[in-house]
């Protein structure tokens, strides 16, 4: 998207804030080359963020809330655009899209500010992030032959002078002692994190608890509880195969297709495996995506799977072990080297979002006598009775973040949903963490 409105007048409301963070936006990922403009844009909200005490985790990084007004909706001057693409029909609509883009009086935006120095002092690199919106990420030496990309500057420098009075605001509101209580009564719960307990949201929602059970039977939920009951799934007592084969897990594979339903008929074993799989097969199968080209190995030779185990030239270069993409992996590990004996076992891994996938080609599999475990039993049997917790994600923040973040105590959490979803009748069930108080440098 190329800034052409370089002549327009911003306001400070949020449909231009974010109209400029669409210019800027270059990704996570990428990087340009700081230029006196860009750095020249940015030194005065850093500046205003010095009093500011760096993050626990990171003491290059700062993170403040600022708060724009929406506006009137004479703000909002996208009726054309979405009337063009069909997202509104008349002036109405216009006006209902407007609400739900921006529902409340003010739009929060979390700023996060980095700064990264040389040993010597002299600045490095620095960067700045609004809502998950990496909006800058500047080198001050080009670290490659590569021409930097194209990054629209004065989008950027419209950016740092619009949102500096706001920026202003939050730093004077912690300065006088009230910022974190304005956060704490009034920042919208869209932006908060919190979690709900499985067994609260089927209560308010029975079609939740309908869509964690369907295609899983009571039968197979004991099963499972018994298995690990038992210890059946513990990797010390699952059992080894001792000379194992390419063909032995293509095998594992199959069976683990037919049980959630995968088309079988008239595919051999490692077309079925060449057909389903990451197909980034690190050169099992000679057939795969590849970054070299290799034969693959001789698939009923114990010795062959072996050297290729312990030996590949192309080891973490692919997924050979991502068998099911979107639903599961199924990793072959070994409890022998080439000097000691032993044997391999298989290990299942999956998603909660796809139980039935993965618990149906688990029980297949066990059955079919391979010794398996299943990663993570104990969670998928508590989120089947409603045990666990739900993660109520920010809309702000990535599922990622959010999970890194969650406290210890309520375990590992799979099912996240964003905040913007959650309804009336969950509220009051929603277990909300409040916000980490920001701190001046003393």
């Amino acid at each position: 998207m190329f800034f052409k409105d370089v002549e327009k007048e911003y306001k400070l409301v949020a449909p231009d804030v974010d109209e400029l963070i669409s210019f800027c936006d270059i990704g996570a990922a990428h990087e340009v080359l700081s230029t006196p403009t860009i750095l020249g844009a940015i030194e005065p909200l850093l500046e205003i963020l010095n009093p500011l005490a760096p993050i626990r985790r990171n003491d290059a990084i700062k993170e403040i809330w600022i708060r724009v007004p929406r506006g009137a909706i004479e703000d909002y001057d996208d009726f054309e655009r979405l009337k063009s693409i069909g997202e509104v029909s008349d002036f109405d609509d216009f006006y209902r899209q407007w609400l739900r883009d921006y529902p409340d009086e003010y739009k929060w935006y979390r700023l996060i500010a980095v700064r990264y120095y040389e040993t010597n002092g002299k600045l490095r690199c620095y960067g700045m992030n609004l809502n998950e919106e990496t909006v800058i990420s500047a080198v001050m030496k080009w670290r490659s032959f590569n021409e930097p990309e194209y990054f629209e500057e004065k989008a950027f420098e419209k950016l740092c002078k619009l949102i500096t009075p706001a920026v202003m605001e939050s730093i004077k509101l912690l300065q006088d002692d009230k910022y974190n209580d304005l956060i704490a009564k009034e920042l919208p719960y869209r932006y908060r994190k919190g979690v709900i307990k499985r067994s609260d949201l089927w209560i308010a929602n029975p079609e939740y608890k309908e869509e964690v059970y369907r295609g899983i039977s009571d039968e197979m939920i004991s099963r499972l509880k018994g298995i690990i009951a038992s210890g059946e799934n513990d990797e010390d007592r699952i059992g080894r195969i001792r000379d194992f084969t390419a063909n032995d897990f293509f095998r594992a594979c199959k069976i683990g297709y037919e049980a959630i339903g995968y088309k079988c008929k008239g595919f051999s074993l490692p077309e079925l495996y060449i057909q389903y799989s990451d197909r980034r097969d690190e050169g099992l199968t000679g057939r795969g995506v590849n970054p070299y080209d290799e034969p693959g190995i001789d698939f009923d030779d114990p010795k062959a799977w072996d050297e290729w185990y312990f030996h590949r030239k192309q080891r973490d270069s692919g997924h050979p072990f991502e068998v099911a993409p979107g639903y599961y992996h199924l990793y072959v590990w070994q409890d022998k080297t080439e000097s000691e004996t032993g044997g391999y076992y298989l290990n299942l891994v999956g998603s909660h979002w796809c139980r039935r996938e993965v618990i149906s080609a688990y029980l297949a599999i066990k059955d079919a006598g391979f010794p398996i475990s299943l990663s993570g039993a104990e969670m998928f049997v508590d989120s089947l009775e409603g045990a666990d917790y739900i993660g109520i994600v920010p809309v702000h923040m990535s599922e990622y973040e959010f999970i890194d973040q969650l406290p210890e105590e309520f375990g590992y959490i799979d099912d996240c949903m964003y905040a913007d979803g959650i309804k009336d009748g969950w509220f009051d069930k929603i277990i909300w963490f409040p916000e980490e108080p920001e701190e001046l440098i003393q």
